[in-house]
């Protein structure tokens, strides 16, 4: 399944390609290393990517791009929690439920 979309001009949410691999196994190594579970990471690119992007995928990857950059989960989550928090200033009668 490939799935795009633009929720920002320069922000783009896509599904990951087999191009991906290297930046993905980085982010998984990165995260890896800030839990200090390095030693848990033991995958290398072919490996990942016959996992990711072979005939029986064992997991869906979504990349994230702000100026087509791929960023972290945690860059997403705090752009997106500063914008539902603008947009509760801005509109304190928005119903919150649609934000979240």
């Amino acid at each position: 399944m490939t799935t795009s979309f633009t929720t920002q001009p320069n922000v783009r949410l896509r599904s990951a390609t087999h191009e991906d691999t290297g930046q993905i196994l980085s982010f998984i190594r990165e995260l890896a290393e800030y839990e200090k579970l390095s030693h848990e990471a033991v995958a290398d690119e072919a490996t990942l990517a016959a996992q990711l992007f072979g005939d029986q995928p064992a997991a869906e990857v979504v990349m994230a791009e702000v100026d087509g950059q791929p960023i972290y989960q945690a860059d997403w989550d705090n752009a997106h929690r500063a914008e539902v928090d603008r947009l509760r200033q801005q509109m304190p009668n928005l119903d919150a439920k649609l934000l979240d």
